[in-house]
């Protein structure tokens, strides 16, 4: 674009477009694709849609706190439920206020012969928290992960483990999902 032609622009209140992958403002139209504006830049070379983009962190807001469905926000953002669900699990967990991250920790013991593998895992991030090799399977291990786990810098939200007695009243205070 000339001086001329930015001038003319900016008089007429246009925005320059800009690409979505590097941001390149060497961007012309490229023709239309089932009905809509297609653009290609010449910095990358790639081809995109005009419109605005999905952010995911929004789409994640509106999920858990605006209480809407898959199929709400999709009627909303004119696309599918699978695109919306695709988004929301781009989106980061989100971290607790007060600065901690936070786990929703699913925790169990799988035995190869005699060994043990106690296993914590967090179900926000797919992330293994911490791993022990035991002898036994006791809620006094379960416990002792866990606090290790906390001394980690993470907030406990809730756990999910298997129907062990004495579980409920070791981690009293944290909701406790037990699995069967």
């Amino acid at each position: 674009m000339t001086c001329t032609n930015q001038r003319v622009a900016a008089l007429k209140g246009h925005e320059q477009k800009k690409c979505v992958f590097c941001g390149s403002p060497i961007v012309k139209k490229n023709g239309f694709k089932k009905g809509v504006q297609m653009y290609k830049c010449h910095a990358c070379w790639r081809q995109f849609q005009a419109g605005e983009r999905l952010n995911p962190e929004a789409l994640l807001e509106d999920y858990v706190h605006g209480k809407q469905t898959y199929a709400q926000l999709a009627e909303k953002h004119h696309c599918s439920a699978r695109t919306i669900q695709r988004h929301i699990d781009k989106a980061a967990p989100r971290a607790a206020e007060r600065g901690q991250a936070v786990a929703n920790v699913v925790m169990d013991t799988t035995y190869f012969s005699d060994i043990g593998v106690m296993v914590f895992k967090n179900s926000l991030d797919g992330s293994i928290l911490h791993l022990e090799i035991v002898a036994k399977e006791t809620v006094k291990e379960y416990v002792r992960g866990l606090e290790h786990i906390k001394g980690m810098g993470y907030s406990v939200q809730a756990i999910v483990a298997d129907g062990r007695r004495g579980i409920f009243e070791a981690f009293a205070g944290i909701p406790v999902q037990l699995c069967h």
